[in-house]
């Protein structure tokens, strides 16, 4: 039969084993979380790349896309776009932030 001061040991030894399980699991869930935000952030810089446009494509162009999506064009200027929205006003972009020009 274990003593008290045995059965103490074998307990602390046991709840050190399975923290270190866990610490193990948590390190290898941090590592693989951080590989697929690595991999979802380079897709999305990938896929929302700013393409560089002259004044007279911006000022031909009839819809714009910003990371929110497409937006018909109203007015161009020199350094933004004016885009109609769903209600009644009329929203301006920048032309830093437009990616793509249609």
């Amino acid at each position: 039969m274990l003593t008290l001061s045995q059965r103490r040991s074998h307990l602390k030894r046991g709840a050190a084993g399975m923290a270190q399980i866990i610490e193990t699991a948590k390190t290898e869930l941090a590592e693989q979380q951080a590989k697929e935000y690595a991999a979802a952030k380079a897709s999305f810089n990938k896929r929302n790349a700013k393409i560089p446009y002259t004044p007279e494509q911006y000022k031909a162009a009839t819809i714009v896309r910003t990371v929110n999506g497409w937006h018909k064009v109203v007015r161009v200027n020199a350094k933004s776009v004016t885009v109609a929205t769903e209600h009644s006003w009329t929203d301006r972009i920048e032309v830093a932030r437009i990616i793509e020009v249609r």
